[in-house]
C-alpha cells in the first residue's frame, strides 16, 4: 500500500503510465532553492540531461519542460524562505506566528497524484544524509488506497495557504490554489472508498490546532480498529523538549496504553559517549522521559548510531527521524512525518506547530501477506540499548524550531513583490506595502544596489503600491530588506504575475528558421534536436555551446526556403500535429503557439528570412490554413475543447497582423489567395 522506496529523491521520478507533469505542490521548514531546482524538480519533469555534462542544453530543456506545466510551488517557514532561484517556480513564505513543520510533496501528472509524506525538509542534508523516514502513497484508477487521503492532504495545503497571511491576489496563492481545486474536480474518485482490515490501513494525521493533537488522532485510529489496547510503544525522536520544561509528550504517551497491566514506552535517540567515564554515554533526551504512571510500567531507552560504514568509508549520517509506534500482540499503529516528540511538535499547546503525519495501522491475523513487522523492523534503524543509570541526560538544541536570535524575518509591512512586463516590454518590479505598519527607515536593495527607500517612498506619495522599471538584463527573484539601518537582511521574494510573460533563455531566443524546422520536423523532443544538431554543425565530437549564442554562426540562409520547401511544409505538418496533442496546462498551449519553438516563433523566422514578400505573406497564410485544420482532442485532466479553440483563433489573429505588416506591392492573384486562405481558416475554426 504504502511504497517502499529506499532513496527519497526516487519518489520523485514519475512511476510508470504516469502520463504528463501538470505540476507539484510542496512544504517544508528549512530548504534548499538549487537542491530543489536541481534535483527534484529533474526528476519530477523527468529530465534527460545533467546539468555538469551538458551545460546550456539542461537549461534549455528544464525551461522548456517547467513552461509546459501549470506550477512548481514550495512554501516555506518565514525563517527559512531565500535564495536565487528560476522564475519558472514560485518560492512563496509562510508567513505565520506559528512554525510550519509539515513536510508534504504533492506531485500531479495527468495519470497519478503522488502523496510524499515524509520527516525530511527539501535539503541536500534531508534527502542524502540524514536518517528519515518517509511514506508514498499514488493515486490513480487502479489505485487501492482510499481517496479521502488525497482529498484530505489537498484540504490540509488549501488550509495551509489560507494559514500563510499570503495576500488574496498573490499570483503564487493564486496557482496553489487552483492547481489543489484541479486536482479536486479530476482526481478525487482515485483511489478506493473503503479500506479492508485484509490491508495495512492508512490515516492521515494532520496537525494545525491544539484542538486535535496528534496523541489524539492515534489513540482513535487504534480504537477504531484494534478492540484490546495497545502495551508497547515505540519512539524515535532527535528533539524533545527543553528539560526545564514539564514534559506533557511524556506524560501523554501513556494515556495511549492500556490503564492496567504491564506497559512498555522504548525511546530512540542519538547519543555521545562521555569523554570523562567510558561507562557512561551522552543521550540527547531529558531525564523527565523515565516518569511513569505506576509500578508495572518500564522505560526504555536505545542509542541509534549515527555512522555507517558504505563501502569503507565511514559516513555521519544526523538521526532526524520522526516516529511513534504503538501495538500489541495483533495490532500495529505506527505514525511517520514531520512531528518531534515535543509540546509544539504533537499539538499540546495552543500556539502548536503545523505538523503532517501518517499512521499505518495493520492486523497481524487479518493481513493478506507475511508483513514480517515491516512497520518496526524496516523502517527503525538499528539501535543499542542503554541501562538507565549509565546514561548522562543531555538534551540537544532543537533544530527544528526558529532561532530567536538569528532569526531574520521580512517584516510584515512588506507584502508582495512581483515581476511584469508593461505593452511597451519595459520590465516592472513591482512592490506591494502595508502602509500602516511600514517602518519609518528601510532600504530595498537589488544584489547590492539600492533600488528603493523610506526616503522615495515619502516623496511618491507614500503609496501602497510602486513599479519600477527594470533596466537591468538579468530578472531578479528576490530582494534584501533592510530595516532602521540595521546590518541583518532579509529576504523578499519576487513572484512573477504570469509564466507566460518570461522571456525564452537567451539561447532559445530568435531561433534560425533551419533550426526552427529541424525542431518541428522532428519527434525527438527539443533538446535533443539541438545538442544533434550542434554536433553536426560543428563536426565534431565536442559540442560549442556558444554557437548557439552567436546569430552569425548559426546558419547561412542563402536561397534557404526556395531550397527547401518541401521542409518547410513538413515541418508545418508537425507543427500541427503537436498542437493536436492534449494539453495539460495553459501553460503548454501558450508554449506550442507563443513559444520559442512554437507557431509565432515560426511566422517571425518566415518574416525575417525569406527571400521575397510573396514567401512571406504566402507561408503565413499556410500557417494559418494548417492551424485551421488542427483536430482538438481532449482528454481527462487536460484543457476544455473552447479555451484551446480560442488560443487558436488568437494565433491566425497574430498571423494576420504579422501579414499585413508587409508593405510591398504583391502581385494580385497571390493577394487574392492569401485574402480567401485567411477567411477559409476563421471560417474553419
Amino acid at each position: 500500500m504504502a511504497k517502499r522506496i529506499s532513496k527519497l529523491l526516487d519518489a520523485w521520478i514519475p512511476p510508470e503510465n504516469s502520463g504528463e507533469p501538470i505540476g507539484c505542490l510542496a512544504t517544508s521548514f528549512t530548504f534548499d532553492n538549487e537542491f530543489f531546482e536541481d534535483e527534484c524538480l529533474k526528476r519530477f519533469l523527468n529530465l534527460e540531461t545533467e546539468l555538469n555534462a551538458d551545460g546550456p542544453i539542461y537549461l534549455i530543456e528544464r525551461e522548456e519542460k517547467l513552461s509546459n506545466i501549470d506550477v512548481a510551488s514550495v512554501l516555506v517557514d518565514q525563517s527559512h524562505c531565500k535564495g536565487k532561484r528560476s522564475l519558472r517556480w514560485d518560492l512563496l513564505p509562510f508567513r505565520n506566528k506559528r512554525l510550519l513543520h509539515a513536510k508534504i510533496s504533492l506531485l500531479y501528472w495527468s495519470n497519478n497524484v503522488r502523496v510524499i509524506i515524509a520527516s525530511a525538509n527539501i535539503t541536500d542534508n534531508g534527502y542524502r544524509k540524514n536518517q528519515e523516514v518517509f511514506a508514498v502513497l499514488d493515486f490513480n484508477n487502479q489505485s487501492e488506497i482510499p481517496k479521502n487521503i488525497l482529498i484530505e492532504t489537498v484540504d490540509y495545503l488549501t488550509l495551509l495557504m489560507e494559514e500563510s497571511s499570503l495576500d488574496k491576489e498573490n499570483p503564487g496563492r493564486i496557482r496553489w490554489m487552483d492547481t489543489l481545486e484541479k486536482i479536486k474536480d479530476n482526481c478525487s474518485n482515485w483511489g478506493a472508498e473503503t479500506q479492508s482490515n485484509k490491508t495495512i490501513k492508512v490515516t492521515t494525521a494532520f496537525l494545525s490546532s491544539s484542538d486535535n493533537n496528534i496523541f489524539d488522532q492515534l489513540k482513535n485510529t487504534w480504537e477504531s480498529n484494534s478492540g484490546s489496547p495497545a502495551n508497547k510503544a515505540m519512539v524515535i525522536s532527535p528533539f524533545f523538549n527543553d528539560p526545564e520544561s514539564k514534559n506533557d509528550p511524556a506524560k501523554k504517551i501513556w494515556d495511549i496504553l492500556r490503564k492496567r497491566g504491564k506497559a512498555e514506552v522504548s525511546y530512540y535517540s542519538s547519543a555521545d559517549k562521555s569523554d570523562q567515564d567510558e561507562n557512561k554515554i551522552h543521550f540527547h533526551a531529558p531525564e523527565t522521559l523515565t516518569q511513569v504512571p505506576r509500578k508495572d510500567c518500564r522505560v526504555k531507552f536505545n542509542s541509534v548510531p549515527l555512522s555507517t560504514e558504505v563501502e569503507g568509508k565511514t559516513l555521519f549520517r544526523s538521526l532526524h527521524q520522526k516516529s511513534i509506534l504503538i501495538k500489541n500482540n495483533d495490532w500495529q499503529s505506527y505514525l511517520i512525518g514531520s512531528s518531534n516528540f515535543t509540546s509544539s511538535g504533537l499539538g499540546l499547546y495552543p500556539n502548536c506547530n503545523y505538523e503532517a503525519n501518517l499512521i499505518f495501522t495493520l492486523s497481524k491475523n487479518r493481513i493478506q501477506f507475511n508483513h514480517r513487522r515491516i512497520l518496526d523492523k524496516k523502517s527503525f534503524p538499528d539501535a543499542i540499548a542503554l541501562q538507565t543509570k549509565n546514561i548522562i541526560w543531555q538534551s540537544k538544541k532543537n533544530a527544528d524550531q526558529r532561532d530567536e536570535e538569528e532569526e531574520i524575518v521580512l517584516h510584515e509591512s512588506f507584502l508582495t513583490a512581483f515581476l511584469d512586463i508593461d505593452k511597451n516590454g519595459n520590465k516592472i518590479l513591482e512592490l506591494n506595502f502595508n502602509t500602516k505598519t511600514l517602518p519609518s527607515l528601510f532600504s530595498i536593495l537589488l544584489d547590492e544596489n539600492l533600488i528603493y527607500d523610506n526616503k522615495m517612498w515619502i516623496n511618491k506619495g507614500k503609496s501602497k503600491q510602486v513599479r519600477i522599471i527594470l533596466t537591468d538584463q538579468l530578472l531578479p527573484s528576490g530582494l534584501w530588506v533592510v530595516i532602521d539601518k540595521e546590518l541583518k537582511k532579509a529576504w523578499w521574494p519576487i513572484l512573477v504575475k504570469n509564466y507566460e510573460l518570461l522571456p525564452p533563455p537567451e539561447d532559445l531566443s530568435d531561433l534560425p528558421i533551419e533550426v526552427l524546422i529541424s525542431i518541428l520536423s522532428s519527434a525527438k523532443p527539443l533538446h535533443q534536436v539541438l545538442k544533434q544538431w550542434l554536433k553536426n554543425k560543428s563536426g565534431q565530437h565536442h559540442i560549442d555551446y556558444n554557437i548557439l549564442i552567436d546569430p552569425h554562426e548559426k546558419v547561412d540562409t542563402y536561397s534557404f526556403l526556395l531550397k527547401r520547401t518541401r521542409r518547410v511544409t513538413y515541418a508545418l505538418n508537425m507543427l500541427c500535429y503537436n498542437l493536436e496533442r492534449p494539453f495539460y496546462s495553459r501553460n503548454s498551449l501558450h508554449w506550442r503557439i507563443n513559444g520559442p519553438v512554437g507557431v509565432m516563433a515560426l511566422a517571425k523566422a518566415i518574416i525575417k528570412e525569406a527571400k521575397s514578400d510573396e514567401e512571406k505573406v504566402f507561408l503565413l497564410a499556410e500557417i494559418a490554413l494548417d492551424i485551421s485544420k488542427v483536430k482538438i482532442n481532449t482528454k481527462e485532466n487536460t484543457l476544455d475543447k473552447r479555451e484551446i479553440k480560442e488560443a487558436l483563433i488568437g494565433a491566425i489573429n497574430q498571423l494576420k497582423e504579422i501579414q499585413t505588416s508587409v508593405k510591398a506591392k504583391i502581385e494580385p492573384n497571390l493577394k487574392s489567395y492569401v485574402s480567401s486562405a485567411m477567411k477559409k481558416a476563421y471560417h474553419e475554426l
